[in-house]
């Protein structure tokens, strides 16, 4: 007499899906986005770490760095209180993390001439404020494609 469960004939293969997709570093001084933000993209699998100012994102960006833990996309707000402006972050944040992609968010993108003048100072892109939860899930998508949307 066997104890053992019977194996079925054709097993059906099981997906694994990863426990992420990678990790993003969103920074924006305002609780209420960065709390919807990380919402939407850990919807979608992305691993979020947040900072409210450009110094405690080069702070998280460092630590990283030291653990040698990949931050795959930054999403940087141009407005921010204090010290550095998103604007004087890009720099110094890529000094830390060399070729990391960023990602501009602002409410201030008017026309496309200041969404091209981003795009010179080194940008990958820009993010409109506000925008839906499909537009930076895209946005991320566009800057990180080996993803797939799972609302497709």
């Amino acid at each position: 007499m066997s104890l053992a469960a019977p194996i079925p004939e054709n097993p059906e293969p099981q997906a694994t899906m990863p426990a992420f997709r990678g990790r993003i570093l969103l920074v924006d001084d305002e609780p209420v986005l960065r709390a919807l933000a990380s919402t939407i993209l850990t919807s979608h699998r992305w691993e979020v770490l947040s900072a409210s100012s450009a110094e405690e994102a080069a702070q998280i960006l460092r630590y990283c760095v030291l653990h040698h833990t990949k931050i795959d996309l930054l999403i940087l707000d141009l407005v921010l209180p204090g010290g550095m402006s998103g604007m004087e972050a890009l720099e110094a944040l890529r000094i830390i993390q060399p070729g990391i992609p960023v990602i501009a968010c602002s409410g201030f993108f008017v026309d496309e001439e200041s969404i091209a003048s981003c795009r010179r100072m080194g940008f990958d892109d820009v993010l409109p404020k506000p925008y839906t939860p499909r537009a930076l899930a895209e946005m991320v998508l566009r800057i990180l494609p080996n993803a797939v949307l799972p609302f497709q």
